[in-house]
């Protein structure tokens, strides 16, 4: 099924729970934590590539990358590097990209179109950006490093598309209070904007690169094996039908949906500031990290 999809790994992994992720100027002398994972933003410049440094993506050329981006690569992007896929047969349609005398067996081409191409560049490490064609599903992921400021050049048929990634720091001495606002925090990771194509019942697995082999990471559908329960998709009639949710107990959740038991409902999480607010004149910004899971 889709879940077992490179694509749709991609995707899930550059899926992060919503939280705070506002960098905003922080007191002198904090502690600066490195970038979190994963990227939710993207610039473009249009009409634009950027030169050289292009990620190996073929077949006999992917182990030239470091091993964690070879194993993500020869996973979720080898499969699709077009002249892999479509030199012996086009049929599909992602082979409009594939060019014929242009693509080599190394071309570092991939046959995907754009949004396929920013979820591949979110879930491998160190990616930079990438260039993808404007009307057909080709693009080329770019290694980090190989597009400084400044160095991209004119294309009409390209856009270049630049990762912005979320940046954390530790909050320092002053912490903003106020409601819960429905961000993750350390007892709840939150996720928004799950849509279901139709109603039914579905198992939903996490992936915890902790319990992974070292140097792992989620790459395909078996590292996702911890079960975390069922989501019921439906309207409130039919799932009272279902004689077991009739005697459940349900909590609403931050972002819609119901959360249920059938034994005894646990207190449900509550992510909000424990600190007061800060004093008048203190810059209430430094306090945005108060919401982001630790």
């Amino acid at each position: 099924g889709e879940a077992a999809t490179a694509e749709a790994i991609a995707r899930y992994n550059a899926w992060l729970p919503y939280g705070d992720w506002a960098d905003e100027a922080a007191e002198a002398g904090e502690e600066y934590v490195p970038p979190a994972p994963g990227i939710t933003e993207w610039t473009t410049t249009e009409s634009s590539y950027c030169p050289g440094g292009n990620t190996e993506v073929s077949p006999s050329t992917v182990g030239t990358n470091s091993e964690e981006v070879a194993a993500v690569l020869r996973a979720q992007a080898t499969p699709h590097q077009c002249y892999n896929l479509c030199s012996v047969s086009s049929s599909s349609p992602q082979c409009l990209g594939f060019l014929p005398g242009v693509d080599a067996p190394n071309s570092t081409a991939l046959c995907l179109p754009v949004s396929s191409c920013l979820a591949l560049c979110a879930a491998t490490p160190g990616c930079s950006g990438v260039d993808a064609h404007r009307t057909l599903p080709r693009c080329f992921l770019n290694s980090a490093g190989s597009c400084p400021a400044g160095g991209l050049l004119a294309q009409e048929d390209y856009d270049f598309h630049a990762p912005v990634v979320p940046q954390r720091r530790l909050c320092g001495r002053r912490l903003q209070g106020g409601e819960d606002l429905g961000y993750s925090c350390d007892a709840i990771l939150r996720f928004r904007d799950l849509m279901f194509r139709a109603g039914g019942t579905f198992k939903v697995c996490f992936c915890d690169h902790e319990l992974l082999a070292p140097n792992h990471r989620c790459y395909t559908s078996d590292d996702y094996a911890v079960d975390l329960g069922m989501v019921h998709v439906s309207g409130v009639s039919c799932l009272l039908q279902n004689s077991r949710l009739r005697r459940a107990a349900c909590l609403p959740q931050a972002h819609g949906g119901l959360r249920c038991y059938t034994g005894a409902v646990p207190p449900a999480p509550v992510c909000t500031p424990v600190a007061p607010p800060p004093a008048a004149g203190d810059d209430v910004a430094a306090g945005v990290c108060d919401h982001l899971p630790r």
